[in-house]
């Protein structure tokens, strides 16, 4: 069990494909990735620190389920980027029901207090409607600017 106090829900959205995304072909988050072929979450900021991102399900698993509780993090303790490249230290998720082929979800994240200048902590909640199924806290390791320009899709 994984004790987080989770946010009221937000309508699923997507924001706008970033052109500067440091992994376009992340799995969860990647804008280079087709419909089918990954997740395609795009978090979207609601304007009051929280991110959210629309998941429509394609023959969703418990695994499918954890990416999905990965990435928004990191827009929500690091948007824009701002911090340079962020990447994931830890995920602790619990997960209460794994969703239907073919529902459309919203994962909504939100920065938690604490860390210092290299870590930030995100929690993470997969929403059907009002219902949870699924929540996450998260540790973000901001790795800084000089790794973001070396990886291969910045060259």
């Amino acid at each position: 069990a994984l004790d987080l106090e989770l946010p009221s829900p937000a309508p699923p959205r997507d924001g706008e494909p970033d052109p500067e995304h440091p992994f376009p072909t992340c799995f969860t988050c990647g804008p280079a990735r087709l419909p089918g072929d990954g997740l395609c979450l795009l978090p979207a900021p609601l304007g009051d620190g929280r991110v959210v991102a629309r998941w429509d399900t394609h023959a969703p698993t418990r695994e499918h389920v954890w990416a999905a509780l990965d990435c928004p993090g990191a827009f929500a303790v690091n948007p824009g980027f701002e911090r340079g490249l962020t990447v994931l230290g830890r995920l602790a998720a619990h997960v209460e029901e794994v969703p239907l082929d073919g529902e459309r979800l919203a994962v909504v994240a939100w920065a938690l207090p604490g860390g210092d200048e290299r870590r930030s902590y995100a929690g993470t909640v997969l929403y059907r409607g009002e219902k949870p199924l699924a929540w996450a806290r998260a540790t973000w390791i901001s790795v800084g600017d000089e790794f973001r320009d070396a990886l291969p899709s910045r060259r």
